[in-house]
């Protein structure tokens, strides 16, 4: 039956297609059997389109690849924390490492296009996705204040550019976990004039990001390091600050600026614990831009019948 709602105990949490005509969705089954890796395909059937297709299943477990973007606000105004941050990221990396987490990492710097002396956009990447923990650490401990983007004008920053721009500026590992750490201290700009990745650099378009609505680039894991509250002097009070409240709109999570990364790594290890990759090759590998709804049965033995409903884009002729 592919007229089904989505069961709440699965929880799609990406489709990749790099790999196209392969496709790989990943899924977290939240029953004893699916959180202890003991289903297996037999307990799988998915349908493209109303076509069952051939599936290969396994459990990840750690080997679930994880593709690490970090985004650190190098402004003036992060003076105070940008040498802990340093030594957490560093020693966050040291930790994913010792868990053997198959992980790559990349590193963006931004500030803002105001009092930088440069055109825009004030985003650098300052390290590619890198599989080389080393090589990762030693671009994190050069980074300075100002370094490429300048120390910036008035607040906001460029936080929206620099979460939209890996959509169409770092390539993917197929089926890998996206994780975003954002860190700032400053609200965001709206430039709806400057498009990025083909998107305007407004919020709305960050949202589409982070919660998995842009073709080709799976739904990232984020986490947003920020002030408890505003740092904007218009804002009203002591508002939340947008990135806590951001975290919260997109199912994501809000850590204090200043707080230890602990947070973030037991987050990842219980997502790449408990996966199910299920895979195929489509039975339609028509390069024709389409949209595919895919459906999953799993035949729980405790639960009985659960559904997970998704679907992605073919890539284009």
């Amino acid at each position: 039956d592919t007229d089904v709602a989505s069961s709440p105990q699965v929880t799609v949490e990406s489709t990749n297609v790099a790999g196209f005509p392969g496709v790989a969705t990943f899924l977290d089954v939240d029953t004893p059997a699916g959180t202890d890796g003991s289903l297996t395909a037999g307990n799988f059937t998915l349908c493209e389109d109303g076509c069952e297709q051939d599936l290969a299943v396994e459990i990840t477990g750690e080997d679930k690849p994880v593709d690490f973007v970090f985004q650190l606000d190098v402004t003036g105004s992060m003076g105070p924390f940008i040498n802990g941050l340093k030594d957490d990221i560093q020693n966050f990396i040291d930790d994913v490492e010792t868990e053997g987490i198959d992980a790559r990492y990349a590193l963006y710097l931004f500030g803002d296009d105001d009092g930088t002396g440069q055109e825009p956009p004030a985003v650098f990447l300052k390290q590619g996705l890198t599989d080389d923990a080393d090589e990762f650490k030693s671009a994190v401990d050069t980074t300075s204040l100002g370094e490429e983007v300048g120390f910036g004008g008035p607040i906001p920053e460029d936080n929206y550019e620099v979460i939209i721009t890996p959509t169409c500026e770092l390539t993917f590992r197929p089926g890998a976990e996206v994780v975003m750490i954002d860190i700032t201290d400053a609200p965001s700009d709206e430039d709806p004039d400057q498009i990025v990745c083909g998107m305007p650099e407004v919020r709305s378009s960050a949202i589409d990001v982070l919660t998995g609505n842009v073709s080709g680039f799976p739904k990232p894991t984020y986490f947003a390091i920020s002030p408890d509250v505003s740092t904007d002097p218009s804002a009203s009070g002591y508002d939340e600050h947008e990135k806590k409240v951001i975290a919260e709109e997109v199912d994501g999570t809000w850590i204090e600026l200043g707080s230890d990364f602990g947070p973030i790594l037991a987050a990842i290890e219980e997502a790449v614990g408990s996966s199910y990759r299920v895979s195929y090759a489509t039975t339609n590998p028509a390069t024709d831009g389409s949209i595919r709804d895919v459906v999953v049965r799993i035949d729980d033995p405790d639960e009985g019948a659960l559904f997970a409903t998704t679907n992605y884009t073919a890539p284009g002729p």
